[in-house]
């Protein structure tokens, strides 16, 4: 499918997950995306304008920016969203000239922060970042244009704040924002100590009844809150109740470096919103020397409207049970994980209230392990410094007992839809840090439409290239379970053995469970190397319950509930136990294969574990059997009961296969449809039954196909028309096709074995009346079937050999071409008018020949 045939959304998605963690090359990604491809330029140049930055540039590098979006007001000025703004009055050009980046002594009007703003209609979100300044280092003229923004005086859209690294924010900037819904303290802000006092004694009066917040001077009304600041103070956003009153979001980081205050602040702020918050996030950064028996559980049990949840923890920086003493384990501290931790997650997830409207839940732990060289240090019961690799502990198995009740608790979370498990290994080697990411994410059935979607995509843009499949599942994170489930839903193996072996070893030991996505599976043996056979045994033990077709040397486990497709070939002792393969096969392909003559008995034998298997026999809607498959007819005739569809090629030896054939048809007289029958060049001498199948139970047949391949001789005309003539006259046969099939090969100047082809002239004595038998049949069945049958088809086929060195050494007009030979070969078709003459005369009578190279 075209890129253009996508919906725009889509397209937009794409982008921008393919740029969203490339924040330093964005800008020459989206530039080039631009010019790639015309219906990616409109999404590329918004997202190129979506966030600008005016870091410490020239004053003479922000005229061409305004000058830029002012060309194109309707379109570029519009993208913006985002502003991103610097401190840093002054700019070093070559060392030595200085040059005013935000001068102060310039008219409000021509200010460049003031143009900007009046280009930019969409402008949402503003940050300030001081990581080389403070906010005392900011032009003032600056500062009031963020002031006027803020506190809504100068008109904008602005109703989101970022603060990064401000080391003196005044209090009174953000409590005044009264337009600002969102706001977020990163890293490295904070209020001086002297700002704060004043600004508390600013905004409170005394009284009887005590200090009073002011709440003319606190307009503050958030929606959004992230906080993630170790040394901001969160009182200021407790000082009044309406700060936090409408909160819906709230993320918050609690650190051993400013412990144990912050669990204080962290719940007070969660009191403060109890009854609006919907999305919590909550971090905790421990450290072996937090005083875990200082602090209590964060209680969450007054929130009724919380719907999303987000625990994080590094919960593998470890130490050892105080109970044991180092020296004598001779253990590091980092050697033994510490529960307390995760314990701490666990009973904050405990402390939420039953019945809880929770819906969605995620739950990252992070880790540090020690490599040597290029591997992981083996674990055992004292050495294991994770939560999430074994062996576990039993502190900590016993914490992940507890989640998983809680988690499958009903009572507790009835509308819990989610569970994300994030685990996050970083595996130290010297001074390098390597981050080993394993992600689980659980979702049920209605939550899947966001990955549905993606794989949709991921399915048109990479439908043939593995590669950039395998790319996409470790490029971003999103892409990752969608691209895995196309990478794995078609497996094809040819050199079998060691691929096997390696298939079934990620099979069975992936945390993301990639045999859940394996749908089809062909695994065949190379004709040059019939040793190379695969691990049989390791694939039969390998679960894989979505398995819809499967084309394999030997059965696997019968586990496989959903298979929808079988095809075996080329076995003489198959077990009967492949027909368990549950009632979901519709199609089952047997090829130069037999059953076991040891087990021929009923389907109803047991297997290894000595469940009954009767209940687990397949019933398919179409089936195909080819040669040596015949001995299948002695089993269970239960296996046909739902047959729609049936393809049969025909070896019989005997009385005793026509009975088996007749009897196990029965079972599917009233569901067939469509009957196939293949003859054989082979068919036995010894075949003395007058059709191949007695036909006449089938009441449903709609179309029926009779096919000889190279060879055949009169007794396969002989037995289409027995065959024929066990059909009932009241059946609603639409469909009745023949086709005869023979070769012949050019050498010199003739052709060899026509004499033998019984469709060609002369016919020879013996065919005469095996033709006038069979059109009598076809003729009769035509005129008792005149209400359905609608059309009668009768092709003969001629596969032509021409010898290579036909032509060598003959001039170019004595060279014969292959129209010639098809036209010499059609002179010497006997006319239809002599092979059917009666049935030639219907209108619903279809008669074509062919020659085909072979």
């Amino acid at each position: 499918m075209s890129i253009q045939h996508l919906p725009p959304e889509i397209v937009d998605f794409i982008l921008e997950l393919l740029v969203e963690n490339a924040p330093d090359g964005h800008s020459i990604s989206l530039a080039r995306c631009s010019l790639v491809c015309r219906t990616f330029r409109p999404t590329s140049q918004r997202l190129l304008f979506r966030s600008i930055s005016l870091k410490v540039i020239l004053a003479s590098k922000i005229p061409p920016l305004i000058d830029t979006l002012k060309s194109n007001p309707d379109t570029f000025g519009s993208y913006v969203q985002k502003l991103s703004l610097t401190p840093l009055r002054w700019s070093s050009v070559g060392g030595t000239q200085r040059v005013t980046v935000y001068p102060n002594d310039i008219d409000r009007e021509n200010s460049p922060l003031n143009t900007f703003v009046d280009i930019v209609p969409n402008l949402k979100h503003i940050r300030i970042d001081a990581s080389a300044g403070s906010w005392a280092t900011f032009p003032s003229r600056m500062k009031e244009h963020i002031e006027g923004i803020v506190n809504g005086t100068i008109p904008s859209q602005v109703d989101s704040l970022e603060f990064f690294s401000v080391p003196d924010l005044p209090p009174g900037l953000l409590l005044s924002a009264s337009r600002i819904k969102s706001v977020t303290i990163s890293d490295g802000v904070q209020v001086q100590p002297r700002d704060l006092r004043a600004f508390l004694q600013n905004v409170t009066s005394n009284s009887s009844s005590g200090a009073e917040v002011s709440s003319s001077t606190i307009t503050l009304s958030l929606q959004s809150l992230n906080f993630r600041s170790l040394f901001f103070p969160p009182s200021l956003f407790t000082i009044s109740p309406s700060v936090l009153a409408n909160l819906t979001t709230l993320s918050v980081k609690i650190s051993s470096r400013n412990f144990p205050p912050a669990i204080v602040a962290a719940q007070g702020m969660l009191d403060a919103c109890n009854g609006s918050l919907e999305t919590l996030d909550i971090q905790w950064r421990m450290n072996r020397h937090w005083n875990f028996s200082a602090v209590g559980t964060l209680d969450l049990r007054g929130f009724k409207s919380l719907k999303h949840l987000k625990l994080q923890t590094n919960s593998v920086e470890s130490i050892l049970p105080a109970s044991l003493e180092y020296s004598d384990l001779a253990l590091s501290p980092k050697d033994q994980a510490d529960p307390r931790p995760f314990k701490l997650l666990v009973d904050t997830l405990a402390s939420i209230g039953s019945p809880s409207s929770l819906q969605s839940l995620e739950i990252a732990i992070e880790g540090l392990l020690s490599v040597e060289g290029d591997e992981i240090p083996p674990l055992h019961r004292r050495t294991n410094p994770t939560f999430f690799m074994r062996p576990l502990a039993e502190s900590v198995k016993a914490c992940w007992d507890d989640l998983d009740e809680m988690l499958s608790s009903i009572t507790k979370f009835p509308t819990l839809r989610t569970v994300d498990l994030n685990f996050d290994e970083m595996s130290t080697a010297g001074t390098a840090v390597c981050p080993v990411i394993y992600y689980l994410e659980l979702t049920v059935p209605d939550g899947r439409a966001t990955v549905r979607i993606l794989e949709y995509i991921l399915e048109e843009f990479t439908e043939t290239l593995y590669n950039d499949l395998a790319n996409c599942s470790l490029v971003p994170r999103a892409f990752r379970a969608p691209a895995q489930s196309l990478l794995f839903r078609s497996i094809f193996l040819l050199e079998t053995a060691e691929k096997t072996r390696k298939l079934t070893t990620a099979l069975n030991n992936s945390p993301e469970q990639l045999s859940l996505h394996v749908r089809s599976l062909e695994i065949w043996v190379p004709a040059d190397r019939p040793s190379d056979s695969p691990p049989y045994e390791a694939l039969a033990g390998t679960e894989l319950p979505n398995l819809w077709k499967l084309a394999v040397g030997t059965p696997t486990s019968r586990d496989c509930t959903r298979l929808r497709s079988l095809s075996l070939q080329g076995f003489d002792h198959l077990p009967p136990s492949i027909l368990h393969t549950g009632p979901t096969l519709t199609e089952l392909a047997l090829n130069r294969t037999a059953f076991s003559t040891e087990t021929r008995g009923d389907l109803s034998i047991t297997i290894d574990d000595g469940a009954p298997t009767t209940t687990n026999l397949c019933q398919p809607r179409s089936i195909k059997l080819s040669w040596l498959q015949r001995n299948i007819l002695c089993f269970d005739p239960k296996v046909f009961s739902k047959l729609q569809t049936i393809a049969i090629e025909s070896t019989s030896n005997g009385q005793l296969d026509y009975q088996q054939m007749s009897h196990a048809l029965l079972e599917s007289a009233n569901s067939v449809t469509a009957v196939k029958f293949v003859l054989v060049p082979f068919l036995s001498t010894a075949f003395h039954n007058p059709a191949l199948a007695d036909l006449g139970s089938f009441r449903n047949l709609t179309s029926l196909t009779f096919t000889t391949n190279c060879g055949f001789e009169v007794r396969h005309i002989s037995t289409i028309s027995n065959t024929l003539s066990t059909l009932h006259t009241d059946i609603p046969l639409r469909e009745l096709e023949v086709r005869f099939q023979d070769h012949s090969e050019f050498y010199g100047n003739a052709y060899q074995g026509l004499m033998h082809i019984p469709f060609m002239t002369p016919v020879r004595v013996e065919y005469v009346a095996a033709w006038k038998k069979l059109d009598a049949t076809i003729s009769s069945l035509a005129r008792d079937l005149r209400s359905t049958l609608s059309e009668i088809s009768i092709f003969f086929t001629v596969s032509l050999l021409i010898s290579p060195s036909i032509n060598l050494g003959r001039p170019q007009n004595e060279q014969v071409g292959w129209p010639v030979h098809c036209g010499r070969l059609r002179e010497t078709l006997v006319p239809r008018g002599e092979l059917f003459p009666e049935t030639s005369k219907r209108e619903i009578f279809h008669f074509d020949f062919e020659v085909l190279k072979f």
